[in-house]
Parts: C-alpha cells; sequence; structure tokens
C-alpha cells in the first residue's frame, strides 16, 4: 500500500507538473497575443488609410503603457531599434534601450531578443536568458517574442522559472500532504 501511495504521489506530482507548464506557457502566449494583436491591428488601420502612421504609434504607446494583468506580468514593447515604448509595471524604463540590460553573464538582452527573433522570424520566438537578483542569485527566464510586421516593433513577455516553480510548489504541497496523511 505504501509503494502504492508512493507511486500514486509521484505519478500525481509528474502530471501536475506538466499542466502547470502547459498552463503556463498558454498564460503567457495568450497575454502575448492580446498585446500583439492590438498592435498589427493599428498597423492595419494605418495601411487603410484610417489613421495616420504617427497617431497610431502614439495610441498603441498610450494603450499599451497601461497594459497591465497581474502584479508580476506585463507585455513589453519596444521600437524598431529596441527601445522601450511600454513596460507597463516599469514606466521609468520608457525610452530607455534593451541594450543596456545585461544578463546574468553579461551578455545584451537585446542582442539575446534580437537573434532569436531573426532564427524565427515568421512566427513567435522563444529564448531564455538569466537575471542577476537583488541577493546576487541568478534566475533564468523564459521569453516570447515577435516583430509586428509594419513598424517592425518588438513584443514579448515572459516567465522566470522560480515564478514557475513557486507556482507548481503551490499546488504540490497540498497533494504531497494529502497523501502522507493517507500512508
Amino acid at each position: 500500500m505504501l509503494a502504492a501511495f508512493l507511486f500514486l504521489m509521484i505519478t500525481g506530482l509528474m502530471t501536475l507538473r506538466y499542466a502547470s507548464n502547459d498552463d503556463n506557457r498558454a498564460r503567457v502566449e495568450q497575454l502575448f497575443k492580446s498585446t500583439y494583436n492590438q498592435i498589427v491591428e493599428l498597423e492595419s488601420y494605418v495601411k487603410d488609410g484610417k489613421m495616420n502612421v504617427e497617431q497610431a504609434k502614439e495610441l498603441a504607446t498610450r494603450l499599451l503603457r497601461n497594459n497591465k494583468y497581474h502584479k508580476s506580468e506585463y507585455v513589453y514593447v519596444a521600437d524598431e531599434n529596441l527601445n522601450f515604448l511600454a513596460t507597463p509595471l516599469d514606466p521609468e524604463l520608457h525610452g530607455t534601450s534593451f541594450h543596456e540590460f545585461k544578463d546574468g553573464r553579461g551578455s545584451s538582452v537585446g542582442k539575446i531578443l534580437q537573434n532569436a527573433v531573426k532564427r524565427n522570424s515568421r512566427g513567435i520566438a522563444q529564448y531564455e536568458w538569466t537575471q542577476k537578483q537583488k541577493d546576487g542569485s541568478i534566475e533564468s527566464k523564459l521569453s516570447i517574442a515577435q516583430k509586428t510586421p509594419d513598424w517592425g516593433w518588438y513584443v514579448g513577455t515572459g516567465i522566470g522559472f522560480a515564478e514557475v516553480e513557486a507556482r507548481f510548489w503551490s499546488s504540490a504541497k497540498w497533494q504531497i500532504a494529502i497523501c502522507l496523511i493517507m500512508t
């Protein structure tokens, strides 16, 4: 019986891990697609002559700067030169360059992003980078990004693996507790 409970617990945790990863990926992609589609729609308004490009870009920037989803989640937007246009939770970044950010190894995060988008120019690019935390530790991040077809704006978002782990263990601890009590 003990072996059976342990087997069920391990199987349940593996299933939970898989479902959690799928849920995180789907959530992040949905947030991304919502923002990306707004920009592409404004680009089409310009193409159709319904709005001039300056008005459309100004409207997009104003709307996207307030596009917050959760206390730590947002979609960033940078122009064709990788200057931040919209970072809803970090407004002090507006106007700064993505190239100013270094990953945990000292590489330009902007260059990592550009290389990922070049490798997957027809769809959503996925890339990993590392970020030095306040305590000196280094956290890995999974990010996605894509360039808009007309303006060449970079739209992206991501999630830290530490956040993914925290979400997993917040659910898994209850499953483990129940299995141990039953055992």
